[in-house]
């Protein structure tokens, strides 16, 4: 699972989708699934938020999206964090974004992010 927070720009090829306060950018042709959206109660002053996308995308070109797309945001990458996650985890300040990506039928993909804020 990949955790992306934080602020994007709105480049070509993604749009924006709003996770616990976080703008994350989700790459062009992904769709929220519907109903997949989950607030995660953490307490404290810590706040957490789930939603899964899917689109006709190969998984090599939403890593290669994210992996682009975020350390040019001040996004660094936490491999560890990512290896625990099963997926892809990026730090900045108090914010995480875990994004894991799960291949389907017929070409399409399932895109789950996580994003947090400490």
């Amino acid at each position: 699972m990949l955790f992306v927070t934080g602020f994007f720009g709105c480049a070509p090829g993604h749009h924006q989708e709003e996770l616990a306060g976080v703008s994350v950018p989700i790459p062009a042709g992904m769709k929220k699934i519907s109903n997949s959206s989950d607030k995660i109660d953490l307490g404290a002053d810590q706040k957490a938020a789930q939603a899964s996308f899917r689109g006709k995308i190969s998984l090599a070109e939403i890593q290669r999206f994210y992996l682009d797309v975020l350390p040019d945001s001040d996004w660094e990458p936490d491999a560890k964090l990512g290896e625990e996650l099963g997926g892809y985890a990026f730090k900045r300040d108090d914010q995480m974004i875990a994004i894991r990506i799960q291949e389907g039928i017929e070409g399409h993909s399932t895109l789950i992010v996580l994003a947090k804020v400490e």
